[in-house]
């Protein structure tokens, strides 16, 4: 599949919803020829398509899915990690040991299994 070519896609959203290019080029800060040269840009960078959505007054993440992911990050306070005592400290750090452990073994079991199933697909020589 080709890779969405974002310059020449805005430039097809923009024509089709009758946006005027010298009033657009004006709400972006730049000259009209510089605008028709961004949209000569494959990989235009999403905080520009933001810019270009925002001054058209457009949501430009039903065009542009990377814009999606961006938008719907919802921040949220950090709760303050706060150790009760050292040896709260101590029994949490050792349940992270075990943790960690059991999954070194699980990593390794698979690890054996995937080798031997190589091991048996290959031809004899």
């Amino acid at each position: 599949m080709a890779a969405q070519h974002r310059g020449e896609t805005l430039l097809t959203i923009i024509r089709k919803n009758g946006v005027n290019q010298t009033q657009l080029a004006r709400d972006l800060g730049m000259s009209r020829s510089n605008l028709y040269r961004r949209y000569e840009v494959a990989n235009l960078s999403p905080a520009f398509l933001r810019q270009v959505g925002a001054a058209i007054g457009l949501d430009l993440s039903g065009y542009f899915p990377e814009l999606r992911s961006e938008t719907n990050v919802v921040a949220e306070p950090l709760a303050a990690y706060e150790i009760p005592s050292p040896v709260d400290c101590q029994q949490r750090l050792l349940q992270v040991l075990e943790q960690f452990a059991e999954k070194v073994r699980q990593y390794d079991e698979l690890k054996a299994r995937y080798d031997a199933l190589l091991s048996s697909q290959e031809p004899a020589r």
